[in-house]
C-alpha cells in the first residue's frame, strides 16, 4: 500500500469494512501489487468489485495493469459522466453510458469470455461488444489500484472499494433481456401519460410533448424519403393507445393556389375509398410476433377505416376507437386513440414490446410512405413492421429532419428535453457504412432535470472524401494549425472532429491532441500557459471515433489559432482527421475555415503544416453509395431507432458539370443546391449558376443551354454588368412536350468555369436574372432544364432540371410610416447592369421594403420604386472613423484615451468629447452634416461595443475621474482599471452605457440641426445585461436620443427593451449573419416581431 489508503469507519463492506481512497491536489491514494505470471496468463478475464464512488475530477480507475510509461494490459474506471468503462490492450474499450450512480453501493464488473467484451452492473448486462479474431496483448506492468499509475489526480478514484477480484476466466453469462438495443428494425419508447388528449386533432395537448417522435418517412419500395414528410408520436394510460400524425403538404399553402390537389371527401365508416383521399394508417400488432395484427385508416375528416388484418372491414368494427384530423397551412394533423379493449389485449405494462408500423396515403405527388421501411407489396406487411415498449415515462424527443442532407452534407439535429426528475446524459448516434468500414459519429450532452438541449451532429461523406494525416515520430513535435480566426469574447465553443488513429503508441491511452491558443486584439498569447487542450483521442479504439470537448473563449481575447499537435517524445502514431468543428454555441456556426479537407486544396487556410503532414483518403473515398441509421438514447435506455437509410453519394465530376447554388456567407463557406424558385407574377428572381470541369485550365469555351417556361424570361443585363457573362447568347421559342419554352444558347470563355474540387469560396458564380411575365399558366408548376457542354463528348448526358412555382402577383404596398428594412443588397444589385438592377429594385419595391441600407450612387434607383436609403453612422468613439482625431491628440495629447491595460488608444477622451467646450466636436458635427446630406431619410448608428474588456477604451485619466463622480465614489477609495473591473464592474457598466446614451444625444442634436425630417436609428442587441456589457448599450440611456431603436440577431426580451425605451414601438430583428436559415415559419415569425415589437427587420 502507498499514500496511506485507509479502512472506512464501520462495517461498510459486505463483510467488514472497505478500502477508502481520496484524492488531494498533489498525491491520490493507491495500491501497487507487484507482477507476477498469475496476472498475465489468461485467455479470458473478470475484473469485478464492489464501489461506492464519489464523482472524479475526470476518470476514476478503480484498477489497471499498466502506467503512463507502459501502456496498461487492462483496466476498469470510471468517468465524470458516470460511465464505466472497460479496456483491454489490443482489443480497445467497452462503454456503458451512465451505468454508475455516485454515492450508492454497487457491483461492477467487466469480462471476456474469448469473443466477446461485456459490462455488468448489479449483475445487469449494460454492454457487450464482439472482438472477434483479435489477441489480447500482455505485459509486465504492475497492478495499480486506485489511480492509473503515473498519472495525476485527475485520474484518480476517490470512494469505497470492497470485495475487488480479478479472475481468469468468464464469471458472467451475457443474457440479454428484451430491450429495444437488441431488436432489429426501427423502434421507440412509448411513455405513460396521466394526461389523455382531447382528440380534436389539433395536437395541442400536453401529452404530446413528453413523446418521442418518429418521423423521416421512407418511399415504398425502397425509393428515398418522402417528399411531403410526416411526423408521429405515440402515448398511453391503462384504457387507450394515442397516435398523433403532423402531415407536411406544401399544396395547403393558400399562397400556391393548389389547395384543389388535397383529397378529403370520404365521410362513411369503413369505405374503401378512404384510399383515394389523403389518409393515415396503423398498423398493430400486440405483442412481438406480428402475424395477427390490426389496421386503422383516417383522414382529415376523421373518418375511419379500421379491420382486422387484410380482412373484410365488417368483419371487426372497434366501435370504441376516436379520431379527428385538422387542416392549417402547410399541413395537417389527426389524433386517434385505440381502446385496448377493442384489440383484445390487456392493457401494456412497462416493458411490454408490441409491433406496429405508421404510414401514410399522399394524393398530390402520389406518395405513399411509412416509417417502417415496407416493399412495393404494400403496407399489409407484418415481416416489417417496427416496435414499441412501453415505458413509465418518455423523454421529449423531435427531429432530426433528414431532408436537410444533401449532397454529402450531413446535418442531424434533435431536440431532447429530460422528463425525469434526476439529470440524464442524452445522446445522438449515426452508424455509417461505406463499404465494408463502418463510421460512428456521436454528440452527448449532460441535461438537467426537466431541461431540454440540442444535439447536433455535421459530417461530410463523398466519394471524394479527403481528410488530414499527421504523422507523429518520438523525434520532434509535430503540428498543423490553422491562421488566427476571429472568435467572440466569452462566447462558449462545442469541438468535435473524426480521428482514426494507426500505428498507436503514445504514453498515455488518451492523447490531447486538439489545441486552442487563444490571442488578444494585439495579437498576444491571452493564457499565461500556452495553449489549451480542447479534446483528447482514446489511441487504442479501433476504427473511425469522433471526439469532442467544449472550450470558453477568454474575455480577453479576439483571435485564436486552432493547433494539432503531437509532442517531442510522447510518442508515435498515425492520426487521420477528418470533419473538423468549433462551433459557436448561440450561432451553431463553424469557425474552423476548411474543416472537410476537400480534395485538390486541403490545406487551405492552414498555414503551418510539419513535413509529416499530407492529405489522405477519408471515409467514404470511392464508394458511391452508403447506408446509415441513427439512434436516440437516454441515461443508459435507447428510446429510439431509425430505419436504415442509403444515399448515392456524389460521384466525381465528369468533364462538366453545371448547377444553381445558394451562398450563406460564413468562415466555412456553406452552399446549397437550388432544387425550385418560386416568382410572383411581375417579379424577377436572382439565381447564381456554377459551371465546374476538371479540365478549367484547358478550355477555351463552355456552351450552356437553359430552357425556361415561356411565360418566364431572362433579362439580359451581360452589356454593361461587373459579372461574368456569356461571349453570345441566343433566344429561341421552342416547344417542351407541347409546352410553350424559351430556350438560350450561351457560350461562356474559360473564366467562366471553376476547377471541379474548388473551395466553396472559389466557386465563381454567374448570376441570371428571370423575371416571370404576363398572365400566370394554366399550371403554376414547371420546370426549368439547363445543362452544360463542352463538345459531343464532353458533355452533361441529361438536363438539370430546376423546379419553377408561380406565385400571384405582390400586393406593391408599402406602409407610410412602419419601417420595413432590407439589409445587404448593395453590392450584388450594384454590380449588375442596369435592365437586371431595375427589375430586382422593383420586385422589392413590390414586396413592401421601403428602407434599404445602400451605396449613394443607387440612391435614385431605390427612390423611384418607393424604397428610401439610409447608412450607418461612424463611431465618434473609435478615432480611425475620425481621420482628423490623430492630428488633434497630437496637438492635444492629455486628451488621449486608454484601454484598460493602459494602452493609449487613437481615440479622444470620452470625458472630453461629453465637455461642451471640446472643440473637436466641430469636426463630428461637419462629419454628420455631410452624412446627413448624402442620406436625408435616415441614418442609423450600429454600436457594439463591449465596456468590460481588457482591450475596451474609457480608462483615460480623466475618464477615471467622471466615473468616480458619477458614481458617487469617494477621493480616498483608489480607482485603477483592473479594480474598477473587479470591484465596481457593475457600476462602470452603468457609467459606460449612460456616456453611450450621451454620444447618442450628440448625434441627434447634429443630425436634426441639418435635417430635422431625417429619421434617426440605433441598432444594438436587446435589452438586458449582456447587451450593456458587450454591445455597451442600456436602452434606459440611449433609447431616447433615436426615433427608432433597432435590436437584432434572433429572438430577445421584447418585454424589457419596450420598457426601457417607454413602451415605443421598436424593430424587432430577425438577422442571422453567416447561417442558413430556415424560412417556413417565415410569415409567423414576421406576424409576431409585428405584434411583439410593432416593428421588423428582415
Amino acid at each position: 500500500r502507498k499514500f496511506n489508503p485507509v479502512w472506512a469507519a464501520g462495517a461498510s463492506g459486505k463483510t467488514g469494512t472497505a478500502l477508502e481512497f481520496a484524492t488531494t491536489a498533489n498525491n491520490a491514494r493507491l495500491i501497487r501489487v507487484r507482477n507476477s505470471p498469475s496476472l498475465n496468463d489468461m485467455k479470458e478475464i473478470t475484473m469485478e468489485a464492489r464501489i461506492c464512488p464519489q464523482k472524479p475530477v475526470r476518470e476514476g480507475w478503480i484498477l489497471t495493469k499498466g502506467t503512463t510509461t507502459k501502456p496498461h494490459v487492462y483496466a476498469l474506471y470510471i468517468t465524470q459522466a458516470g460511465d464505466l468503462i472497460m479496456s483491454l490492450r489490443g482489443l480497445g474499450n467497452i462503454k456503458a453510458q451512465g451505468a454508475i450512480r455516485f454515492g450508492e453501493w454497487q457491483h461492477v464488473a467487466g469480462t471476456f469470455d474469448g469473443s466477446a467484451m461485456s459490462i455488468f452492473v448489479d449483475g445487469e448486462l449494460k454492454a457487450s461488444v464482439p472482438v472477434g479474431s483479435r489477441k489480447w496483448e500482455a505485459n509486465d506492468s504492475d497492478l495499480v489500484i486506485g489511480i492509473y499509475g503515473g498519472a495525476g489526480a485527475s485520474y484518480a478514484y476517490a470512494g469505497l472499494i470492497d470485495e475487488l477480484r480479478i479472475s481468469g476466466k468468464s464469471r458472467y453469462t451475457p443474457v440479454q433481456k428484451k430491450t429495444l438495443s437488441n431488436l432489429p428494425g426501427p423502434r421507440l419508447i412509448c411513455g405513460k401519460t396521466s394526461l389523455p388528449p382531447v382528440i380534436d386533432g389539433r395536437l395541442s395537448d400536453d401529452c404530446w410533448k413528453e413523446c418521442v417522435e418518429a418521423g423521416n418517412f421512407l418511399l415504398m419500395g425502397g425509393r428515398g424519403l418522402a417528399r411531403e414528410q410526416t411526423k408521429c408520436r405515440l402515448a398511453y394510460d391503462d384504457k387507450y393507445l394515442y397516435i398523433s400524425f403532423l402531415c407536411l403538404e406544401r399544396v395547403l399553402d393558400p399562397v400556391l393556389n393548389l389547395m384543389d390537389m388535397f383529397k378529403a371527401q370520404v365521410k362513411i365508416r369503413d369505405s374503401s375509398k378512404i384510399f383515394r383521399d389523403d389518409c393515415v394508417e396503423f398498423f398493430l400488432s400486440p405483442g412481438e410476433g406480428g402475424a395477427d395484427y390490426y389496421h386503422i385508416a383516417v383522414n382529415s375528416l376523421g373518418t375511419i377505416y379500421d379491420c382486422r388484418g387484410m380482412g373484410n372491414p365488417s368483419t371487426w368494427s372497434a366501435a370504441g376507437i376516436k379520431a379527428q384530423g385538422a387542416l392549417s397551412k402547410g399541413q395537417w394533423t389527426a389524433e386517434i386513440a385505440v381502446p385496448f379493449t377493442e384489440i383484445g389485449a390487456p392493457a401494456p405494462r412497462p416493458g411490454d414490446i408490441w409491433r406496429m408500423n405508421l404510414c401514410r396515403t399522399e394524393q398530390p405527388a402520389n406518395e405513399y410512405s411509412s416509417w417502417s421501411p415496407v416493399s412495393a407489396k404494400g403496407f399489409h406487411s407484418p415481416e416489417h413492421f417496427g416496435y414499441i415498449q412501453f415505458a413509465d415515462k418518455a423523454p421529449a424527443i423531435s427531429g432530426p429532419d433528414l431532408a436537410a442532407c444533401k449532397d454529402g452534407q450531413y446535418k442531424l439535429s434533435v431536440n431532447a428535453r429530460n422528463t425525469h426528475s434526476q439529470p440524464k446524459s442524452a445522446a445522438l448516434n449515426v452508424v455509417v457504412t461505406c463499404g465494408e468500414e463502418k463510421i460512428n459519429y456521436a454528440d452527448e450532452q449532460k441535461i438537467p432535470a426537466s431541461a431540454q438541449s440540442d444535439l447536433n451532429l455535421n459530417f461530410t461523406i463523398n466519394s471524394n472524401n479527403r481528410c488530414l494525416k499527421l504523422e507523429a515520430l518520438n523525434d520532434a513535435t509535430y503540428v498543423a494549425r490553422t491562421g488566427d480566426i476571429q472568435i467572440k469574447p466569452g462566447a462558449e465553443y462545442q469541438f468535435s472532429a473524426m480521428v482514426k488513429t494507426i500505428g498507436y503508441k503514445f504514453q498515455s491511452p488518451a492523447y490531447g491532441l486538439f489545441n486552442i491558443l487563444p490571442r488578444d486584439a494585439a495579437g498576444v498569447n491571452v493564457n499565461k500557459g500556452g495553449y489549451t487542450v480542447i479534446a483528447s483521442v482514446q489511441g487504442y479504439k479501433e476504427g473511425w471515433q469522433r471526439v469532442s470537448g467544449t472550450w470558453k473563449a477568454p474575455e480577453n481575447a479576439a483571435s485564436a489559432q486552432f493547433w494539432i499537435i503531437a509532442w517531442k517524445g510522447h510518442g508515435s502514431g498515425k492520426f487521420l482527421i477528418d470533419d473538423v468543428r468549433l462551433v459557436e454555441k448561440s450561432t451553431g456556426e463553424n469557425i474552423i475555415p476548411n474543416p472537410d479537407f476537400p480534395k485538390g486544396s486541403e490545406f487551405f487556410k492552414w498555414p503551418t503544416l510539419s513535413k509529416t503532414v499530407s492529405a489522405s483518403d477519408s471515409y467514404g473515398a470511392g464508394c458511391y453509395e452508403i447506408s446509415y441509421f441513427y439512434q436516440i438514447s437516454m441515461g443508459s435506455d435507447l428510446v429510439y431507432q431509425s430505419p436504415q437509410f442509403t444515399d448515392k453519394l456524389e460521384a466525381n465530376i465528369a468533364d462538366i458539370r453545371s448547377s444553381f447554388l445558394s451562398f450563406v456567407a460564413s468562415p466555412s463557406m456553406q452552399v446549397f443546391n437550388v432544387k425550385d424558385v418560386y416568382i410572383a407574377e411581375g417579379s424577377a428572381e436572382r439565381l447564381l449558376l456554377a459551371l465546374k470541369s476538371p479540365f478549367y485550365d484547358k478550355l477555351d469555351k463552355v456552351n450552356f443551354q437553359l430552357e425556361m417556361p415561356r411565360y418566364c424570361q431572362l433579362v439580359d443585363d451581360f452589356a454593361d454588368r461587373d459579372y461574368i457573362s456569356p461571349l453570345a447568347c441566343r433566344e429561341e421559342l421552342v416547344d417542351r412536350d407541347g409546352v410553350p419554352y424559351r430556350r438560350y444558347t450561351m457560350v461562356f470563355g474559360r473564366d467562366a468555369v471553376t476547377r471541379a474540387d474548388c473551395y466553396n469560396h472559389e466557386i465563381l458564380p454567374i448570376p441570371f436574372v428571370i423575371k416571370l411575365t404576363g398572365a400566370l399558366a394554366e399550371t403554376s408548376r414547371n420546370n426549368i432544364y439547363y445543362r452544360a457542354w463542352i463538345d459531343e463528348k464532353m458533355a452533361e448526358t441529361r438536363p438539370n432540371i430546376l423546379k419553377v412555382v408561380n406565385l400571384p402577383p405582390l400586393a406593391d404596398k408599402s406602409p407610410k410610416r412602419l419601417p420595413v428594412f432590407v439589409w445587404g443588397p448593395s453590392e450584388p444589385i450594384y454590380r449588375h447592369g442596369s435592365p437586371a438592377r431595375e427589375e430586382l429594385i422593383s420586385t422589392w419595391g413590390q414586396s413592401g421594403f421601403n428602407y434599404v441600407n445602400t451605396f449613394p450612387r443607387l440612391n435614385k434607383d431605390f427612390l423611384a420604386h418607393g424604397i428610401r436609403p439610409f447608412d450607418l453612422l461612424p463611431t465618434i468613439t473609435l478615432g480611425w472613423h475620425f481621420p482628423s482625431a490623430k492630428a488633434y491628440l497630437e496637438k492635444h495629447p492629455e486628451h488621449c484615451e486608454k484601454d484598460a491595460q493602459g494602452n493609449k488608444l487613437n481615440a479622444i477622451s470620452l470625458a472630453h468629447l461629453l465637455d461642451e467646450s471640446c472643440t473637436y466636436r466641430d469636426t463630428i458635427k461637419e462629419v454628420i452634416t455631410r452624412c446627413v446630406s448624402a442620406y436625408p431619410y435616415q441614418l442609423n448608428w450600429d454600436y457594439e461595443f463591449g465596456v468590460a474588456r481588457d482591450n475596451s477604451l474609457g480608462f483615460s485619466d480623466a475618464n477615471i475621474k467622471a466615473f468616480r463622480k458619477r458614481a458617487g465614489i469617494p477621493d480616498s477609495a483608489t480607482l485603477t482599471p483592473a479594480n474598477i473591473l473587479k470591484d465596481y464592474r457593475s457600476q462602470w457598466i452603468d457609467f459606460r452605457c449612460w456616456q453611450n446614451g450621451e454620444f447618442a444625444k450628440l448625434y441627434r442634436r447634429y443630425i436634426k440641426e441639418a435635417n430635422p425630417n431625417c429619421l434617426f436609428s440605433i441598432y444594438s442587441g436587446y435589452q438586458s445585461p449582456s447587451t450593456a456589457e458587450q454591445y455597451g448599450v442600456d436602452w434606459r440611456y440611449m433609447g431616447t436620443a433615436a426615433d427608432l431603436v433597432m435590436c437584432g440577431y434572433g429572438r430577445g426580451p421584447y418585454k424589457e427593451t419596450a420598457q426601457a425605451i417607454g413602451g415605443r414601438y421598436f424593430n424587432g430583428g430577425e438577422l442571422i449573419w453567416g447561417g442558413y436559415y430556415d424560412q417556413d415559419p417565415l410569415e409567423n415569425t414576421v406576424f409576431q416581431r409585428l405584434t411583439d415589437c410593432g416593428s421588423v427587420m428582415a
